[in-house]
């Protein structure tokens, strides 16, 4: 039920470090309310893990598996989750190692040119990633929490495309390019949450309330070099490149729920902050000396603030049930390239 502020790349490596045996559900909402921030309305999906059984003093498993495809993947992991009298305590922890290969054919036809080409890519990665909490029970009223979650992960590609232009009768006209690259990539993602929910009565009104901070750190580091021929002039570029991104996400919320026995009402709001570094430097390395290209450089800085208060009314009237909800968001922004 906490938004990660994660896309892209950034949540696919998110996703993998979730071992499918501490999912509980997953649950797809089709028209998220008024609780959810407003880009998030085309839906949302939540997935809950599993948490700690009641009567469960001390529980541990342990989990490996093999794919051979191109290429072989394996991974190990474990779980050790414990409950003394109203603390819950779960941790998890999993590593996986493993190499896949693409090899890619294809044909671009335009109106008077053939663009056939090949790449053959070999990508080696490897993920440490594990999580590990606790949720301290004190009455049925108040019960509250906090939640670490971690990841790292390197991985090394290595790549070769080649392309080349025909005319349409496939009569070559000279001109094609390659590049052999090599990009070596690291990742890794911190999260930490504490929560707090108070119960009211036994109708289900409730108060929850927590505080998450996220930090996500890329670099990246590539060598590629280029060979080309068009128009009788031949081409090459020898370069290095290497990128880093920095973010950092801080996020608190409140909800509150009010259910009676024919209508439930409910309000909240959401304070967040979000900054974000990157940097890209080009390197010309054909000379044997790394000479930075300016003009192939980069540093971006970005910051994002945003409040928002929302409020939401649900009814059911026989078959039918009413959803009204009402969300304002107020953000600033601010980005600076160097």
């Amino acid at each position: 039920d906490r938004l990660m502020q994660l896309s892209g790349e950034d949540l696919t490596s998110f996703l993998k470090t979730i071992p499918a045996d501490n999912i509980k559900n997953i649950e797809v909402i089709k028209t998220p309310p008024a609780k959810y921030d407003a880009n998030g309305n085309s839906g949302l999906v939540n997935i809950n893990l599993k948490k700690v059984k009641k009567g469960d003093l001390f529980k541990a498993s342990v989990n490996s598996t093999y794919q051979q495809g191109t290429k072989a993947t394996g991974s190990i992991g474990g779980n050790v989750t414990s409950q003394i009298k109203k603390v819950s305590i779960y941790s998890n922890l999993n590593y996986k190692d493993g190499s896949n290969q693409i090899i890619e054919d294809r044909q671009y036809h335009y109106p008077t040119k053939l663009w056939i080409g090949n790449s053959v890519r070999k990508r080696n990665s490897n993920i440490l990633s594990g999580r590990v909490g606790f949720d301290y029970k004190q009455n049925n009223k108040n019960e509250f929490g906090a939640l670490y979650l971690g990841s790292s992960t390197q991985s090394l590609d290595n790549s070769l495309d080649n392309t080349e232009i025909y005319t349409n009768q496939k009569q070559s006209t000279g001109f094609y390019t390659k590049t052999d690259s090599k990009t070596d990539k690291n990742d890794c993602f911190h999260s930490v949450n504490a929560h707090f929910k108070r119960t009211i009565d036994t109708l289900g009104k409730s108060i929850t309330a927590s505080v998450d901070y996220l930090i996500i750190n890329q670099e990246t580091n590539r060598n590629f070099n280029t060979n080309s021929f068009v128009d009788a002039t031949p081409f090459n570029a020898d370069a290095l490149t290497n990128g880093n991104q920095n973010i950092k996400i801080t996020t608190s919320n409140i909800d509150v729920e009010l259910p009676y026995s024919k209508i439930k009402y409910a309000f909240g709001g959401k304070i967040s902050f979000i900054d974000t570094n990157n940097n890209f430097n080009y390197f010309d390395v054909s000379t044997g000396v790394n000479i930075i290209d300016f003009n192939q450089s980069n540093e971006f800085n970005y910051t994002e603030n945003t409040q928002a208060l929302y409020v939401s009314v649900q009814k059911s009237i026989k078959k039918w049930e009413f959803n009204f909800g009402l969300r304002g968001e107020n953000t600033q922004t601010k980005g600076f390239s160097k």
